[in-house]
């Protein structure tokens, strides 16, 4: 591996704690997450948040861009719902 990619994975580790450590938070969430259909976008986010969490639970939980983007995911959930409920027939 490059000099370039091992610093980098690296510095993650410092921001975002172990890796192993975090998939096994990532997929103790998604295994309880409910089995019905979801639409992709609102899937999608959910996945996307389970990371950020789980980023904050093993590594530096005061690295505010897990929080921000957390909160992104959540706009765009809300938004293309408030989307839907202007257009029902979509």
């Amino acid at each position: 591996m490059s000099d370039k990619i091992n610093s980098i994975l690296a510095e993650r580790g410092r921001q975002y704690g172990d890796y192993s450590e975090k998939c096994e938070i990532v997929m103790s969430i998604r295994r309880i997450l409910p089995t019905v259909h979801l639409p992709d976008y609102m899937r999608v986010s959910i996945e996307e948040i389970i990371k950020k969490l789980s980023r904050a639970c093993v590594g530096d939980y005061t690295h505010k861009d897990n929080f921000d983007d957390i909160a992104g995911y959540a706009t765009l959930v809300s938004k293309t719902l408030q989307e839907i409920e202007k257009c029902p027939s979509q």
